[in-house]
This record gives C-alpha cells, structure tokens and sequence, in this order.
C-alpha cells in the first residue's frame, strides 16, 4: 500500500509540476474548482480528472500517467492547459459512494469497474455516453472487434474496455508429469482443447487418475463464490441465453446437466464438498500453487493473484501450470470463455464542461498506448484488448501472455443486466450449487427451487423456462 501511494504521490508531483511550467493558451474563466474538474490561472487551466476505483492501482495509476501524457501533447498543440489524475480509492462495490457523490454533486469525472457494475451505474444514471468515443478514430482502428460492445447498456455505450480476462482450466504440469506425459503430449493439449477433441469428461477421467494414484489431493476446483466460472458452466452444458427480450430465460436441461456435473466431481472424491466455505487465501494461496489440486475452473488472472497470495514468482507459475479452453462437453464441439472486461466510463461531472469532456475522452484514448497497457496487461496477467498490443514487443516477449491471449477469440461477453446477474446468476444458482456440492440438496430438488425462487422474484412476465 505504501508503494502505491508513493507511485500516485510521484505522478500527481509531475502533473503539478507541468503545470507551474506551462504558460497561458487563454479561453474562458474556468468554473469554480472547489468541487472538481478545473482550476484558473492568468496562464491558463488546471483540469482536474479524478478517477475512482478499487485497491488494484494500475488502472487508476494508468489515467494519472495519461493526463501526464495529455499535459505534453497540449504543450506541442500550443496549448497551456494542465490535466492532473487524482487517483480515488473506493471498495470494490461503490454503489453507496457513487450515490453520495451523485447527491452531493461531486462525482468523480471517470470510474473503473468490472462492466457489471457500469451496467448499474448506467441505469442509476451516473454515467454519460461514450458514443463519440467509442466510434471515434482511435478505438474504431484498435479495438478488438469482440470488445467493442463489453458496455453496452440498453442500446448505449456508457464506457471502454481497459482490459480483458479470459475464463480457462489450469492444469498442473508436474501432475501430468507424474502421470506419465510427455512434453509433446503437454505441449499439444491446449491444440486439443481448442479443437474440441478434449472433452470434459476426459478432464474428469485424468483428474480421477491423479487422485487415485495420490499424485494430487484433490482432482477439480473452482471459485468458493459466486461468479463468472459458473455462468460459463451453464452455458457449456447449452445454457447459452440467459436474457431475452427483456426476461431471464432458466433452461432446466443446462441448470441439471451443469449441477450433475459439479455432484459428480464431489462424488469422485475429485472436489471438497465444502469448496464454496473457502476462501480466498485457501484455493489461491494453497490448493492452486502448492499443487493440491490436479486442475481448477478459473481464468487468465490467477496468475496473477496466486504471486499475491501464495508469494510466488511468475517464473514459478510458467513453468508449473498449463492454461486451457474450457473443455466441451461433446468432443468436436467449439470451446467457449466468458470475460468480463474491466471498463473506464465517464460520470456526469465529464461532461459538466464541453473542454472537460473533451479531455476525458482524450485520456481514454491515450491508455490504449501498449506501453501504459503493459501496466494492466503483464502486471496484472489481462489480455490485451488491441491489435496494436497483441503486436507489441513487450507483450509478445512476455511467454504467458503470447501463448494464452489466443484464448480472447473464443470469449463473449457476460450478462450484465442486474435482474438476470442479481435474482439469478449471483443468488439463486450459486445457492443451488453450493446446495448440491454439500449434499443438502440432489440436483432435481435444487433444481426446482432455482426455478421457484428466480420466478417468484423477478415476477409473471419477467421470465422463460424452458426444458
């Protein structure tokens, strides 16, 4: 914590210090600044942009350099204005800050969060159009086709991608080694994975192998809460549409198809009945890296959380884990990912001012350069969202990332209504599964109760079930 405060305090100093440097490029008085976004001087403007986000730092980080970068382009326009980052350190979920901020006026000018919560930021009203910038030059020319709409809102863009994690299964090499596999046969499982001719029962079978021969303790995990690990469980076992016309839709084949599936893994003796009791510091800083378990549901960004938890290096992860696409239930299927972008968008205080406006929308186009992007993509194990990064040396010399961003073409984008995430994804169908693991339930039972519970919730009209 001490050095992320060290690091903004040094960005912020360089803005200031800009900003005594520059000389005026004139314009209009500036509003009063005791809130926030300008700041008047006889040689010009000081623009304030304030970002709010959680304790990773390197997004919130990234914008302060950005306005940096902004200050030196400005300065070879011809142009004195000064644009400074103010880096706003919020909980994870902020919803009762934002509705402070909002009543009070004082809202920071740009957020960062998971495109979930833009998605409810957005129906609160919070955020302004990111129409402009999203069709504009830079992310029409740079942006991954398949990012373009991670936040779209009812037909509106209300922000930009920042970076993507991809969903994968992580294998344990050292495992697959005691097993009896080659290098060659380790080397080409990902190709196999990608093609569909490595299904999940196979994954079952070697994970069932590794157990019982004592090789790992446990066979398959996931996540001890609720999340996008599951959501792409169900859609795996057909449960591809969550949400149409503006209703849930609860497929009771891919509900029990997914739920037998997660019993049988507990049943094998492959995982802990009690998995969703865990946490965190348990399956990232125990299981995963001290090779407790032969495999695990997770996604690209647990390297990066296991060097957190566990105090390893990234070396140690290279070498000791092999990343796949989740494996198809039917061999010769497609493999699927799910991600959840992290996403910037603009408040309603970014737009309070044209030229404001103007800058904010600059700064989120300069955080697409690859070199701020190594900060959030390498730093944070997050797949580049350009093809501009996808080429850059950097990026391409980093071996985890050039051989496991090929994962991004398979991936879509999450549900991110907040009637489907909130009555259904993150309530009822995490209950279920942990219901299920525990033995508390069978799956018909659970089952059922997901479909009383989601339909009684969100209410006659509000839903599809299907069979």
């Amino acid at each position: 914590m001490l050095k992320m405060k060290k690091t903004i305090g040094l960005l912020a100093v360089t803005a200031v210090m800009a900003a005594g440097m520059l000389t005026g490029c004139g314009g209009d008085t500036a509003k009063d600044s005791s809130q926030s976004g300008q700041d008047t001087s006889a040689e010009g403007k000081t623009y304030t942009i304030r970002i709010a986000g959680n304790s990773e730092s390197q997004r919130s980080e990234n914008i302060i350099r950005a306005c940096d970068r902004l200050t030196e382009q400005l300065a070879a326009e011809g142009c004195t204005d000064v644009v400074r980052g103010e880096y706003i350190m919020v909980p994870n979920d902020y919803q009762n800050e934002m509705a402070l901020w909002n009543k009070t006026g004082d809202l920071p000018e740009l957020i960062v969060g998971n495109v979930i919560m833009m998605h409810e930021f957005a129906d609160a009203g919070f955020l302004t159009s990111a129409e402009d910038l999203i069709n504009g030059e830079v992310y029409s020319q740079k942006l991954l086709p398949n990012m373009r709409d991670a936040v779209l809102v009812n037909g509106t863009h209300y922000g930009v991608p920042q970076d993507v994690d991809v969903r994968c299964v992580w294998i344990n090499k050292e495992h697959l080694k005691q097993l009896g596999w080659s290098e060659e046969e380790m080397e080409a499982l990902p190709r196999k994975a990608e093609e569909g001719q490595f299904t999940e029962g196979d994954l079952q079978a070697l994970a069932k192998e590794a157990v019982d021969k004592g090789v790992s303790e446990w066979g398959i995990i996931h996540r001890p809460v609720f999340g996008s690990e599951f959501h792409l469980m169900l859609m795996m076992h057909g449960g591809q549409e969550l949400y149409r016309d503006g209703k849930v839709v609860l497929d009771r084949s891919a509900l029990t198809d997914t739920l037998t599936f997660l019993k049988q893994n507990v049943d094998m003796g492959l995982t802990p009945p009690e998995l969703t009791t865990y946490g965190w510091e348990v399956v990232e800083g125990d299981l995963m890296p001290n090779g407790k378990t032969f495999c695990w549901y997770g996604g690209i960004w647990n390297k990066y959380d296991m060097m957190s938890a566990a105090n390893v290096t990234a070396q140690f992860v290279d070498e000791n884990f092999i990343l796949i696409l989740p494996p198809v239930v039917e061999r010769g299927d497609t493999p699927i990912s799910l991600s959840e972008p992290q996403a910037y968008a603009m408040t309603k205080q970014a737009a309070s001012d044209p030229k404001l406006q103007e800058y904010c929308e600059r700064v989120l186009e300069i955080v697409l350069d690859p070199d701020l992007q190594m900060y959030t993509t390498i730093e944070t194990a997050h797949v580049a969202i350009t093809s501009e990064m996808l080429e850059y040396p950097g990026y391409k010399s980093d071996e985890f990332m050039a051989k496991n961003s090929y994962m991004v073409e398979y991936t879509t984008m999450p549900v991110s209504d907040p009637m489907v995430r909130n009555q259904f994804l993150n309530a009822s169908w995490f209950t279920a599964i942990q219901n299920v693991e525990m033995g508390s339930s069978d799956v018909e039972t659970a089952v059922n109760t997901l479909i009383d519970e989601v339909t009684y919730s969100v209410g006659e009209g509000s839903y599809i079930v299907q069979d």
